[in-house]
């Protein structure tokens, strides 16, 4: 996480009242207990739960060993404020980021004691700071906003991941039509064809195939590669007598059935009819 302008300099309002090596302590300590490998195993609820476990040892610090002076009360109290505070005002904070605000924090709290030990002022307690916790009554309800919020990320996160798998898989091809209303693609090729297999027919020998191109007349076919055989396409002999009897453009088209898909992409006509006029 990169810290912005904005964010250091309330990180440094908030350090400058902390300007003693116990609110460095405390600050290390709430950063280990969210740090703490022995949770490391369940990295999703290691990453909810880590600020929610480093606000409950500062809460229980409170009273202890740890705590006992007036001095140490009052940083404890100022860490755990702090931290509290943070959490409510964004109860779904990455574990992260609000470790990289806590490392900014230590280093202002230390750059704030070396201002105070140079002047030669010594830390103290301010009268209040160190006779009541004012921390871990909000942390039963941080716990259930966190759990809740992490929640909500993760119906979210499901409703995208589905989202993206389903926009990656391939579409579903529609199936061909019956019968499409197609045109010659080339005319004066299919001439040329027809012209071929009389030729051979002269001669007593047998036509060769030949494939025409054709394409969709209205749309419905738009995109795909549409082939007919002078040989093996029902209803090419007409076709092609057609061709031979119209002079210039021709004012019909013919109607293509027995479509099926080839494995490169082209689709073969089986049958073919003729039909005058407009489609």
């Amino acid at each position: 996480m990169a810290v912005t302008r904005e964010q250091l300099a309330r990180l440094e309002r908030d350090a400058s009242s902390m300007g003693s090596a116990n609110h460095g302590r405390y600050v290390s300590e709430a950063m280990q207990a969210m740090s703490d490998p022995a949770f490391a195993a369940d990295a999703d609820t290691d990453a909810r739960e880590a600020p929610l476990r480093a606000l409950r040892l500062l809460d229980v610090m409170w009273g202890s060993a740890f705590a006992s002076r007036p001095d140490q009360r009052a940083a404890l109290n100022d860490v755990g404020i702090w931290l509290e505070t943070r959490l409510v005002r964004e109860p779904n904070v990455a574990a992260k980021d609000l470790l990289t605000e806590l490392g900014w924090l230590k280093r202002l709290a230390r750059h704030y004691q070396a201002m105070r030990d140079e002047a030669g002022r010594e830390a103290y307690a301010p009268p209040g700071r160190a006779d009541h916790k004012g921390f871990g009554r909000r942390l039963a309800d941080l716990e259930r906003r966190r759990r809740e919020a992490f929640a909500a990320a993760r119906v979210e996160g499901a409703k995208a991941t589905t989202a993206v798998v389903a926009a990656a898989k391939p579409k579903a091809a529609e199936p061909l039509p019956e019968v499409l209303a197609v045109d010659l693609d080339d005319f004066n090729k299919a001439r040329e064809a027809r012209k071929a297999a009389a030729d051979r027919i002269r001669k007593g020998r047998e036509p060769k195939e030949a494939l025409l191109a054709l394409v969709g007349r209205g749309g419905a076919a738009a995109g795909v590669r549409l082939v007919c055989s002078t040989t093996r396409t029902e209803g090419m002999a007409a076709v092609l007598e057609q061709v031979r009897t119209t002079p210039g453009a021709p004012d019909w088209h013919m109607e293509a059935g027995g479509l099926v898909k080839q494995g490169d992409g082209v689709v073969f006509v089986g049958r073919v009819s003729l039909k005058t006029g407009g489609v």
